[in-house]
């Protein structure tokens, strides 16, 4: 609360210095809530895995899906709190899967367990972004179209730069030590990173999703109207 009324009193003081319209204002405060979240985001996710020693295979696995993110849209969490909990727990799961799983998998292995993934999450992309939220609403054609155009051109390259990954770490010879390749632990990383992001776009999810962020959000609110 005390941050929201920072970023609030933070946004009016700054339309007032620039005499800003009221709606300009409301872009400037969304436009500080978007980087408050973004920040805290990322420095839980970071805690997180610098405690569990993950901190490459988590960056493997956040920076693909934040990316896609920005023009594919998907599912919003309705707080903050949430947002910040979610993120951190998903990517979180997701580089440490990776590093445990990518230093015991063959290159065979991994291939074949990353390779449908790539597809369904290229699929998911490419049939359903952007996909709008109430938090982020999509109003026009020209934009949407933007925005469809980018996220299936950087789903495409980071497919590629996976599979990059996935090949290259093949070429690294045949002994015990060298089949444990750490690049396919940020192959691995980049997959579970892409796939989280792309579970928000698939409808059936983005529904459950967002009735069970509305139920938490009521049974907060109640819980604080009774508190107070």
């Amino acid at each position: 609360m005390a941050l929201s009324q920072a970023l609030h009193v933070g946004s009016r003081h700054l339309a007032r210095s620039l005499r800003l319209s009221e709606e300009e204002e409301e872009i400037i405060r969304y436009g500080l809530e978007l980087i408050a979240n973004y920040v805290l985001s990322a420095a839980a996710l970071l805690g997180v895995a610098l405690a569990l020693g993950t901190g490459v295979t988590t960056i493997a696995a956040a920076v693909p899906a934040a990316t896609i993110r920005l023009y594919a849209g998907g599912w919003h969490a309705s707080s903050r709190r949430n947002c910040i909990i979610i993120t951190t727990v998903a990517y979180g799961a997701a580089g440490w899967l990776a590093a445990v799983l990518g230093a015991r998998a063959g290159a065979g292995a991994m291939a074949a367990g990353a390779l449908p993934v790539l597809g369904l999450t290229a699929y998911a992309v490419w049939r359903y972004a952007p996909m709008a939220s109430p938090q982020k609403p999509i109003a026009s054609p020209s934009r949407r179209a933007r925005l469809r155009r980018c996220a299936r051109l950087l789903v495409t390259w980071w497919t590629a730069v996976i599979i990059s990954l996935l090949v290259a770490s093949s070429w690294t010879g045949t002994d015990a030590a060298e089949q444990t390749s750490p690049l396919r632990s940020l192959a691995l990383g980049g997959t579970l990173g892409l796939s989280v992001q792309s579970l928000t776009l698939w409808p059936g999810v983005n529904r459950r999703l967002a009735t069970g962020d509305e139920s938490e959000s009521a049974c907060t609110l109640i819980s604080s109207r009774r508190e107070g």
